[in-house]
Formats: structure tokens, C-alpha cells, sequence
């Protein structure tokens, strides 16, 4: 039997929960969770009426142009959502575009976004959404990506997702970074990496999307991952900085009192992850090499007080495709064969 991976020796556990039921979780209220304690880490809810939204909650506004699957048009902030009306596709939210514009937005064409730091709901876990199919799968990446961020995938194959993720993280597609293949790859200067263990596919990405950053890498073992570390921390935006030796469960930080009392605290170089880790490697390979990839994953990740250059911050969120997966949470499954 395999149980789901978790992170050895952090207090932060993730909640394994399918991207229908993350989508229910934030959007409805009265939402009913099965208890965690007789499924672990597995969250189901049951649909319900769209829940009120808080003043100045992030949101993804859509645009449907009678398109069966409304597309992402643009991020906004709530100014309030006190509509009197109740009725499903007549409620109206007032929210704000980032160019300052208002406008009126039916509520259900917003998609809250839950931002880092945040409890939801009460529940300070972090989350593994695990989807079916790639195009929920590249929805969710691009929903749940919030400005100023970094992203990171793991089986990039020809490198869409990434790309796609960098745009909707303010890249520039006429020059705001550096070219996939170039030797200013090495440059802390990206937001998005995307790495395959495929040679072939690594190439038509950095063919067909200069912009972002991918390597070639095998994200089954802990030394593959050593690399992918060392590859975002070089690389990706904000990777290294200074800051305290001490740690919380999510940051490295510093109070302002050990400051002022304990100048003679060592300093270090915080070493940060991506925030948003997205793994779609379950094309061809069976479950057990998706858990073996999330286990070396939340192993890198660990926390060493020795030596922090042997690991990095947990991501806020990770983004999974495996239907295997899937389809053991919808069963309500924690436990499960591993053939």
C-alpha cells in the first residue's frame, strides 16, 4: 500500500484534493468536508450557493463570448460583493481592474483566488489539486498563479504550460527575459522553468518559447531534484537573498526584536523554491512514479538547520495531472495498491 507523500520533517501536511472539489471548496459555502481524520488528507464537498466575497479578495474575471468554457480575461480586486440578489447568474460584484476601472461582474464569471499567507476558510493547509486532464490541469495553473510569483514544472514536455504561466505572470513576449537557450539562462531573472527528462522535447520547447527558461532533467530521484534545485535557485526570480537563520513552516525570517537584541546572529542566504510547483509526468508512466516524484520533491524541500543551502521553502501550492490519482481521491482513497 502507498500513502500519499508529505514533507518529513516540516509541520506543514498538503490536503491531496481533486481540482472539481478545490474549485467547489473555494467558491461555494456551506460546503461539507468529509472529516480528514477517516481519509487523511482527502477533501470532498458537496456544491452549494455561491459564497459572498470578502472586500479586496483577488479574483480572476472570465469572459465567455458564448464559448461553452469561459476563457481567463483578467485579474481583479473585490470592492464588494452586497448585491441583495441571490439568484444564480443575476448576482452582480463590483470589482477593480488594475488600471483602476470598476465594473460589475456576474458572480459566477469570478474565480477567487486564494493568495499566499491566506487561511482558507480556517484551514491553513496547503494544497496538492490533483486533475484529470490537461486542459483543467493548464487552467489551474494559470488561475492559481498569483503576481510576483515563480512557477516551476515538472514534465514541461513542449514547454505550454510554462509559457503560458509566464504570460499570465506580466511576461513580456517581445523581450522581457532571456532566451530558453541562451547563455543568460543562468541569470536570476525568470518566473517560470519548466524541466523534462526528454532531450527531444526539452528542444522544441526552447525552439517554440524563447522566453522562458526549460532544462533537461530527471525529477524521479533525489539527485535529479538536487539539480532542479540548484537550477531555480540560480535561475529563477528572487532565488537567493539574505536574510535571518530562523524559520517558520512557510519562510525563513527574522523578528525585529532578535534584530535589535542579537546582532551577532549569523546570516544566511535564504534559498527559495517556486511557489507554485505543477507535475504532469503520468502520460506514460504508472502511479507510482507520480508519488516517487512528489516524495523526492517535499525530500528537497525539508528543512536542515545546518546547512540551508541543502534545501529550499516549501511551494504554496502544487498543481498535479494524473488520472490515476484522480481517480483514487474521487474514490475517497488515501491508501491504495501500487500497480
Amino acid at each position: 500500500m502507498t500513502i500519499l507523500p508529505q514533507p518529513p520533517s516540516c509541520k506543514s501536511q498538503y490536503t491531496y484534493i481533486t481540482d472539481e472539489n478545490y474549485l467547489r471548496f473555494i467558491q461555494y459555502q456551506d460546503t461539507e468536508c468529509i472529516d480528514h481524520k477517516a481519509i487523511g488528507n482527502v477533501v470532498c464537498t458537496s456544491n452549494r450557493r455561491l459564497r459572498r466575497l470578502q472586500n479586496h479578495t483577488l479574483v480572476w474575471v472570465l469572459k465567455s463570448k458564448g464559448k461553452k468554457s469561459p476563457e481567463l480575461f483578467l485579474r481583479a480586486r473585490v470592492i464588494h460583493d452586497n448585491d441583495a440578489i441571490e439568484e444564480e447568474g443575476k448576482r452582480r460584484v463590483l470589482v477593480r481592474y488594475p488600471k483602476g476601472s470598476t465594473y460589475h461582474v456576474r458572480r459566477d464569471m469570478l474565480i477567487p483566488v486564494t493568495e499566499s499567507g491566506e487561511k482558507l476558510h480556517g484551514n491553513g493547509r496547503r494544497f496538492v489539486i490533483v486533475c484529470r486532464e490537461t486542459p483543467q490541469y493548464r487552467r489551474a495553473c494559470c488561475v492559481n498563479i498569483l503576481p510576483d510569483e515563480t512557477f516551476l514544472e515538472v514534465g514541461c514536455a513542449f514547454g505550454n504550460t510554462v509559457d503560458r504561466v509566464r504570460r499570465c505572470l506580466g511576461g513580456d513576449d517581445e523581450g522581457g527575459g532571456a532566451a530558453g537557450g541562451g547563455e543568460s539562462n543562468d541569470s536570476a531573472s525568470h518566473t517560470a522553468i519548466g524541466v523534462d527528462k526528454s532531450e527531444e522535447s526539452i528542444g522544441i520547447a526552447r525552439s517554440r518559447y524563447p522566453l522562458s527558461l526549460f532544462s533537461e532533467e530527471d525529477a524521479l530521484s533525489p539527485e535529479g531534484w538536487d539539480k532542479i534545485r540548484k537550477l531555480c535557485h540560480k535561475a529563477l526570480k528572487g532565488g537567493t537573498r539574505d536574510t535571518g537563520y530562523l524559520r517558520n513552516d512557510t519562510e525563513y525570517h527574522i523578528s525585529e526584536n532578535q534584530k535589535s537584541s542579537e546582532k551577532d546572529i549569523p546570516q544566511h542566504k535564504q534559498k527559495n523554491g517556486p511557489d507554485l510547483v505543477a507535475i504532469d509526468i503520468n502520460g506514460t508512466r504508472k502511479l507510482p512514479a507520480v508519488l516517487r516524484c512528489l516524495e523526492c520533491m517535499f525530500d528537497t524541500c525539508q528543512e536542515n538547520e545546518e546547512s540551508y543551502d541543502l534545501t529550499w521553502k516549501l511551494p504554496r501550492l502544487v498543481i498535479v495531472k494524473a488520472r490515476s490519482l484522480h481517480s483514487n481521491l474521487i474514490m475517497g482513497i488515501e491508501n491504495f495498491p501500487n500497480d
